[in-house]
């Protein structure tokens, strides 16, 4: 074999250092190529991406060849006064929901206050104090609850009346004691006066001694001798329920040989500036001595009736305690309508009246039952 033969053969495997470097050169270039191919494709993606936001984020405006042109940190189209944060494919975005507005949380507050609201909610009913302070009350929806229509009661100088299918279903009527001094009942019946309500007696409230009151017995007579029906009332100072009794029966004695038409009422009220005997009691006892006294006068043919404020009434006896026992309530409250939410029979609308036969100020009433009939 020639030498050129061998070297020949070996040709196929040896490359010269020119070829080596020539060959290195053609790979080189060709992987330069193909990287930046790969390169531009991602560039053309990228894009054509960014051509289509661009698209969705002018809006359509883009069209017109307009450049971007910086404004803080956000860009703008030119001919554009938008910026990013104008347009709405913000909305295509999970975002924070805004918050609501002060106007919409002042409105939910008030619309909560309106519904709590304990003067307008229609479960309450205010008191006001002695000293003037005010309290409200919640309604006990469990007890009788007067349905009188006030919009039916009308002024007709110089009485409160209550009207109802257009007539007067009320009864006039004074409480007199002898504070008043002489009364002309005559001149009260003829003002239109039906009844008289008149002080009987008291137990003193500190001596705790009975007595008459000085113009009961000439006031109960002239007044049934002028046609008018009477009611009688007490002014209790029990703290006991013997005490209680005691005066049932001291005002039993008392009318056993009159014509008493309308109510025997337990009267308590506070006097001020002054601390009585019965300030001390609790309510219950309180309640339970309205309970016998009121038992007694109903065993002896009489009707029974409770008189008080509105204060006095929810917040001194337990009316709940007095359900189902049948004694109505005589109401004071000197305002145009009533507001006490429980059922009443009559009620002292005024302490300064002024009727015929009455010489100075008159304590006026309204009676929503013709007690004469019962």
């Amino acid at each position: 074999m020639r030498l050129d033969d061998d070297f020949e053969e070996e040709d196929d495997d040896y490359i010269s250092e020119y070829e080596m470097a020539s060959k290195k050169k053609v790979t080189n270039l060709y992987a330069i190529v193909c990287a930046s191919a790969v390169i531009l494709l991602a560039l053309v993606v990228v894009f054509a991406s960014n051509s289509k936001n661009n698209h969705r984020y002018t809006n359509q405006s883009a069209s017109n060849n307009a450049t971007a042109t910086p404004k803080g940190d956000e860009y703008y189209i030119s001919g554009e006064t938008r910026v990013a944060s104008d347009l709405d494919f913000w909305d295509d975005y999970n975002q924070t929901p805004k918050p609501v507005s002060d106007n919409v949380v002042v409105s939910v507050n008030e619309a909560l206050n309106e519904e709590n609201d304990p003067s307008t909610d229609g479960n309450h009913t205010k008191i006001v104090h002695a000293d003037g302070s005010e309290e409200w009350i919640e309604i006990n929806k469990g007890l009788p609850l007067n349905d009188y229509n006030f919009d039916n009661l009308s002024y007709k100088k110089p009485f409160m009346q209550y009207s109802e299918n257009n007539h007067i279903v009320s009864y006039e009527g004074v409480d007199v004691s002898k504070v008043e001094d002489y009364i002309d009942y005559n001149a009260l019946k003829n003002a239109g006066v039906d009844f008289v309500m008149i002080k009987l007696g008291q137990r003193g409230y500190s001596s705790a001694e009975l007595s008459l009151d000085e113009n009961f017995e000439d006031n109960i007579e002239r007044a049934t001798a002028a046609g008018l029906d009477v009611g009688v009332y007490f002014f209790s100072q029990a703290t006991t329920t013997e005490e209680a009794v005691e005066e049932a029966e001291f005002v039993i004695g008392a009318i056993s040989e009159n014509k008493v038409t309308y109510p025997v009422c337990y009267y308590i009220e506070p006097i001020s500036g002054v601390e009585t005997r019965n300030d001390k009691i609790s309510q219950i006892q309180r309640t339970n001595y309205a309970k016998a006294f009121l038992e007694k006068i109903s065993e002896a043919g009489y009707y029974p009736m409770i008189y008080g404020n509105k204060e006095y009434l929810i917040q001194k006896y337990s009316l709940g305690s007095l359900l189902g026992t049948g004694y109505d309530y005589w109401l004071t409250q000197e305002e145009d309508i009533p507001d006490y939410p429980y059922n009443f029979g009559m009620w002292r609308y005024t302490t300064k009246g002024k009727v015929d036969g009455i010489s100075g100020y008159a304590n006026l009433d309204i009676c929503f039952i013709d007690y004469s009939i019962r």
